[in-house]
């Protein structure tokens, strides 16, 4: 028999059934917890160093190959972090696809100026490599790139509405200068209209090379509130 060591009642439990008093480490610890639910060793679920993105795994950093497919893996996702290699690698896949896609308009172009007969047949391939399929497969390429350039600014701890903001001046940007009457000198609120444009179109350039500095910057070493860091494969 046992009895509690503040009011002298006999006990039962852990817990004296008059005062409540903890009779154990464990229920002392347990008493803690319910007082106190952000203390040092308590089960509630608390953010990490890396913020909400503590429980992401590290990725790993691609080759040239492995970059292609884990940004479209990656399709429509912003969370995580992406490597420099990741992230460049895949814009040079950009270009290339851009480049065999616009190469047949070039062949038919050549092969047009020198008389050859096999014009036509390039022709066809031209028209449905640029007008079919080129458009599509250059949206998956964008839209993929622009989610892979935000978990690359994670990369560096930086925010990925960054590119948000870029692609919303530079759709503003498009349907200002559209929609913006043509320049009189005798009317100030087309001129004006004009103006902000250009001015539009100037700030969307100087945003695009300051992201570009960015999206080449070195990674936050270790994890940070985006996530861990990329490693590379053992």
């Amino acid at each position: 028999m046992s009895f509690c060591s503040q009011c002298g009642a006999e006990l039962h439990g852990p817990f004296c059934t008059q005062c409540g008093a903890a009779q154990t480490p464990e229920a002392e610890a347990e008493a803690r917890r319910a007082a106190n639910p952000f203390e040092a060793g308590s089960q509630t679920p608390s953010h990490s160093a890396a913020g909400p993105a503590a429980d992401l795994e590290a990725a790993d950093i691609p080759g040239f190959t492995g970059a292609f497919t884990a940004c479209f893996r990656k399709f429509g996702t912003t969370r995580g972090r992406a490597s420099r290699s990741e992230f460049w690698y895949f814009a040079l896949w950009y270009f290339l696809i851009l480049f065999l896609l616009c190469l047949p308009s070039g062949i038919a172009g050549g092969l047009e100026a020198a008389g050859s007969p096999s014009t036509a047949a390039w022709s066809r391939i031209a028209d449905f490599a640029t007008e079919r399929i080129g458009p599509w497969v250059m949206l998956a390429l964008f839209i993929a790139a622009c989610f892979a350039a935000c978990r690359r600014l994670h990369d560096t701890n930086r925010s990925g509405w960054l590119v948000g903001f870029w692609l919303i001046l530079g759709f503003a940007t498009t349907i200002v200068d559209a929609f913006a009457p043509v320049p009189d000198p005798e009317a100030a609120r087309e001129l004006n209209a004009q103006g902000i444009a250009l001015g539009m179109a100037v700030s969307w350039l100087l945003l695009t090379l300051v992201i570009i500095v960015l999206l080449a910057l070195p990674p936050t070493p270790g994890p940070n509130k985006y996530g861990p860091q990329p490693r590379k494969r053992r």
